[in-house]
């Protein structure tokens, strides 16, 4: 996956860089320096940085010149990605928001090519992704439980915030409702607000008093995360009878006010985040359609709500069959998805499987990318094909 590409998707952790060299020295006659950074030399410049999660090891220069020729030759901000990756190992000497200096545009040095890592998918405009269970290293969940099972990087990882997943906030996992969250430090397309905070002790309403509170408090850092192309997630709202959508996500906006829905405001939300199922309801009757008829329920109240909040996309942040205990249930909701897609320009841009434990709706760990079907195959088997043919 291209990452850090400025509005388009990514994962929230990958990063494979590449090899165009663009630093800029801060004086042509003194040490070579880069990213405006008396610190950030050439030994930090010419450092490998390890970590398997995000590529392997590759120097400082390379993952910073990789970032700045895919990121709008941004040098600022590819120094700054880099340096928030590793902020205590060798590139975290080379942020421009933090070393005081500020960067003179000087012509670009000469540096000997560094090796070109196996590209991943190009594909920028996965539809699908996946909700993980909420882990103290959200990077290996992701590639644990998303990313290996579907044998696809591209995939979207919501990772159920924390302090290591700086991009979502979280009523359960973070402190303080993750108010004190710096959001410049999230680094992927997709910044996430409470996931279904009434059933937290919560109700839309606060959700809204305390998003505007935040983002008059880090406006600084909610401009330079967008400047970046990342958007914000309304709360994750969950579904119910027709109108509930609508009418919860009208509280939230209502309680925000006009900042919401203002664009050059650091309050305003880009998408609106559903949270939705299919269970045995959904087989009773006559002519019941499964989780077909389910998706396609929540796809009307999806264009519903939309229509109502300036045609708004719509990301369902969690999708999966309730009530079952059987990984071969949740078959017919992945084979189901395509219903949420019916034409190329739907209002829905992106369905996250819900592949993390359920508490509460009687699904338990049916829904694991992980789990083996009866046929042989896993449920990650199934979710990839079936996303790449929408």
């Amino acid at each position: 996956v291209l990452t850090f590409c400025p509005n388009e998707p990514i994962n929230l952790f990958a990063i494979q860089p590449a090899t165009t060299p663009a630093p800029s020295p801060s004086s042509p006659e003194a040490e070579q320096t880069y990213c405006g950074c008396p610190q950030c030399t050439q030994a930090v410049w010419d450092t490998l940085a390890c970590d398997d999660a995000l590529g392997g090891c590759h120097t400082c220069g390379s993952r910073i010149s990789w970032l700045q020729s895919n990121n709008g030759g941004n040098i600022d901000n590819a120094c700054h990605m880099v340096a928030s990756q590793f902020p205590s190992g060798p590139c975290g000497v080379c942020n421009p928001d933090t070393c005081n200096v500020t960067a003179e545009p000087t012509k670009s040095p000469s540096l000997p090519p560094t090796p070109e890592p196996a590209p991943l998918s190009s594909d920028h405009n996965n539809k699908c992704g996946g909700a993980i269970n909420f882990s103290s290293d959200p990077k290996q969940e992701c590639l644990t439980n998303l990313w290996e099972p579907t044998d696809d990087t591209t995939m979207h990882c919501f990772a159920y915030g924390g302090s290591s997943d700086p991009c979502s906030l979280n009523n359960h996992n973070d402190v303080n409702d993750g108010l004190d969250k710096d959001p410049s430090l999230c680094l992927g397309d997709t910044f996430y607000l409470w996931d279904e905070p009434d059933t937290q002790g919560h109700d839309y309403t606060w959700a809204g008093e305390k998003w505007l509170l935040y983002s008059q408090r880090f406006a600084y850092e909610l401009e330079h995360m967008k400047s970046r192309g990342t958007k914000v997630t309304s709360p994750l709202v969950r579904a119910g009878d027709s109108g509930v959508i609508k009418s919860n996500i009208q509280a939230f906006f209502d309680a925000c006010g006009s900042a919401c829905s203002d664009q050059s405001d650091p309050a305003y939300i880009d998408v609106i985040a559903i949270n939705g199922f299919c269970g045995p309801w959904n087989f009773e009757g006559v002519g019941s359609t499964g989780c077909r008829g389910g998706a396609e329920f929540l796809y009307g109240e999806a264009v519903s709500t939309s229509k109502a909040f300036n045609t708004l996309p719509v990301y369902f942040t969690n999708w999966s069959r309730l009530q079952t205990h059987s990984p071969d249930d949740q078959v017919n909701a992945m084979e189901a998805v395509d219903a949420f897609f019916p034409t190329p320009d739907s209002v829905v841009k992106r369905v996250y499987w819900f592949g993390a434990k359920d508490y509460g709706g009687g699904a338990e760990t049916s829904g694991y990318l992980t789990n083996t079907l009866s046929d042989g195959r896993t449920l990650g088997q199934v979710w990839h094909p079936k996303c790449d043919s929408i």
